[in-house]
């Protein structure tokens, strides 16, 4: 399935298998959407001192144990 900015489908396979399917994308879609201009104005210099800060990522996976086997 592919969507456009708007979440509106463009093409979308009509079976399982191994089927692929081709749209075509304008970026005057990408411009007109609502999350392009939250995106330009985002202001990174306002808040790089909190985000900047040294952290260690840590990512807890519900279904991920390491120490079990699968």
């Amino acid at each position: 399935m592919i969507l456009d900015p708007f979440g509106d489908i463009l093409a979308e396979c009509r079976k399982l298998g191994d089927d692929y399917v081709i749209a075509t994308l304008v970026p005057e879609k990408l411009t007109q959407a609502g999350g392009h201009r939250y995106r330009e104005a985002r202001r990174p210099d306002l808040y790089a001192n909190i985000i900047g800060q040294p952290h260690q990522p840590v990512q807890k996976v519900a279904w991920l144990h390491p120490d079990k086997e699968a």
